[in-house]
C-alpha cells in the first residue's frame, strides 16, 4: 500500500489541506464576516496566490515563459485565464452585478486552485494522495448520509431542505440530494483508483467495501442526473476496456448480490431502500414530479436560448441569467430563475465564445486521459488514473445538469483542479 511521504513539503501541505476543506464546506467551519462567510480553502486562498507568483517567477527566470515548457495542460491553464477575464469584462452589462462579482470570486478561486495544483502536484504519487484524501472526506459524508436515512435526523439541517427530510434521502452538510449525489460520485472514482493501487488484501477488502458504499448511496439517493451519469460511465468505460468486460461485470453483479445477502441479515430496515419495487417507486415519483420539472428545465433552456440573440451571442454577463429570466423570458418557469444546467450556464452567462472554448477544452482533457490510458508506455498508476477520471469526465456530462448550478461548487473546481494537475504531469516510464 501507498503510504504518504515522511516529509511533505509546506506548498503540497496546503494542497492537500485545501482538498480536504472543500469537501466539508462552510457547513463545518466558517466565519461570518456578514457579507460572506470564510472558510478553511478561502483563508488558503490569499496563500495560493503567493505560491502563484512564486511559481510563475521562477518559471520565468529559468524558461523565459510564464508556465514554463512543454507543459501539456497549457491550453487549459491559458483558457481557464480567459474565462476569468471575460467574466471580469462581462459585469460591464451584466443586469445583476452583486451575483455577477459572486460568480467572478468563484472563477477566481477555483483558477487559483487550478494553477497552484499545476504548479505543486509533479508526480502521480502527488494525484494519488489528493485522491486519498478525497476518498476518505467522501466516506465521512456517506456515513453520515446513512445515519440520516436510518434516524431520521439532519446533522446539518436548514429550513430549505425540509422536504428531504420528510423523504428520507441524504444530504450531510450539502444544500440538497444533487449535491450530495455530485460529491458520493467524486468519491466513487476517487475509491477506484484507490482500490486499484492498494497491495494489501485487508486495505483493498476495505476500500472495495467503501466503493460499494458509495455506490449503494448514490442509488438511494434517488438523483438521477447522477445515477444515469454513473450507468453512462460504467457503459462506455467497459467498452472502452472492452476485454475485460465480462469478469468485471460478473465480479460487480456477484459483490452486490453478497452485499444484499448481508445486508438482509444484519441491517433488516435498509431492505426497504433495496426492495426493487421501492426503487421504482421512487424513480416513478421523481419522474412524475420532474414530468413538470423537466417540462420547467425545458422552458429554462429555450429562455436562455432566446437570450443569446439581445446580447448578440455574447451572453446575459456572468450572473445575470436570474434577472433575465425573470425580466425577459418568454416561456413559462413558475418563478424558477435559475437555468439548472451547468452547460446552458456557460453559454448563456459567458456567451459563445467562450462556451466553445469550454467544450474544446473538455474534449481535450477527455481524449488526454483517454491517450494515457491507451499508451503502452505509462506507469500502472497513471493509467489508472486516466481511467478514473476519463469516467467521472463522462458521468459529468449528464450529472452536472442536477443541481440548480455548479459555479459556487468548491469542491468541484478543486476536483478539476487535480484532473488538470494530473494532465500538466509529464508520462513517467
Amino acid at each position: 500500500m501507498r503510504i504518504v511521504q515522511k516529509k511533505v513539503s509546506f506548498k503540497k501541505l496546503v494542497v492537500l489541506i485545501t482538498v480536504l476543506s472543500v469537501f466539508f464546506g462552510t457547513a463545518w467551519f466558517s466565519i461570518d464576516i456578514g457579507f460572506a462567510h470564510i472558510s478553511i480553502h478561502r483563508i488558503f486562498v490569499p496563500i495560493m496566490m503567493l505560491i502563484c507568483a512564486q511559481a510563475t517567477l521562477s518559471n520565468y527566470n529559468k524558461t523565459g515563459k510564464l508556465l514554463g515548457t512543454c507543459r501539456t495542460n497549457r491550453y487549459s491553464l491559458c483558457f481557464m485565464l480567459f474565462w476569468l477575464g471575460y467574466a471580469v469584462l462581462s459585469c460591464t452589462w451584466t443586469p445583476d452585478i452583486n451575483n455577477g462579482i459572486r460568480n467572478v470570486f468563484f472563477i477566481f478561486c477555483g483558477i487559483i486552485s487550478i494553477f497552484t495544483f499545476s504548479f505543486i502536484l509533479k508526480s502521480f504519487d502527488d494525484i494519488y494522495y489528493c485522491l486519498f484524501v478525497i476518498m476518505f472526506a467522501v466516506f465521512i459524508h456517506s456515513i453520515i448520509g446513512w445515519y440520516e436515512i436510518f434516524m431520521g435526523k439532519y446533522l446539518f439541517f436548514v429550513p430549505k431542505t425540509e422536504y428531504i427530510a420528510l423523504i428520507n434521502r441524504p444530504i450531510s452538510s450539502m444544500t440538497s440530494e444533487n449535491e450530495f449525489a455530485m460529491c458520493i460520485l467524486v468519491g466513487i472514482f476517487a475509491t477506484y483508483v484507490i482500490v486499484k493501487n492498494i497491495k494489501s488484501k485487508l486495505y483493498t477488502l476495505l476500500a472495495y467495501a467503501i466503493l460499494l458504499e458509495e455506490s449503494l448511496i448514490l442509488f438511494v439517493s434517488f438523483s438521477r442526473a447522477n445515477i444515469y451519469g454513473l450507468i453512462l460511465s460504467f457503459l462506455i468505460l467497459n467498452i472502452i476496456d472492452l476485454k475485460h468486460f465480462t469478469r468485471k461485470v460478473f465480479m460487480f453483479l456477484a459483490s452486490l448480490v453478497i452485499l444484499s445477502i448481508i445486508v438482509s441479515i444484519f441491517m433488516p430496515n435498509l431492505v426497504t431502500f433495496l426492495n426493487p419495487q421501492y426503487f421504482i417507486d421512487q424513480m416513478v415519483i421523481r419522474i412524475t414530479e420532474g414530468g413538470n420539472s423537466d417540462n420547467i428545465r425545458k422552458n429554462l433552456i429555450l429562455n436562455g436560448l432566446l437570450f443569446l440573440l439581445p446580447t448578440l451571442g455574447m451572453g446575459t454577463g456572468i450572473g445575470g441569467i436570474e434577472s433575465y429570466m425573470a425580466s425577459n423570458g418568454v416561456y413559462e418557469t413558475f418563478g424558477i430563475t435559475n437555468i439548472h444546467n451547468w452547460w446552458m450556464e456557460i453559454l448563456v452567462g459567458s456567451g459563445i465564445f467562450i462556451f466553445v472554448g469550454y467544450i474544446i477544452f473538455y474534449i481535450k482533457l477527455c481524449r488526454d486521459n483517454y491517450l494515457r490510458y491507451k499508451s503502452n508506455s505509462t506507469t500502472s498508476l497513471e493509467r489508472r488514473i486516466a481511467f478514473a477520471f476519463l469516467g467521472f469526465m463522462i458521468a459529468f456530462i449528464i450529472a452536472s445538469i442536477s443541481s440548480s448550478s455548479n459555479m459556487g461548487n468548491e469542491m468541484l473546481w478543486v476536483f478539476w483542479a487535480i484532473i488538470i494537475a494530473f494532465q500538466g504531469i509529464k508520462k513517467q516510464s
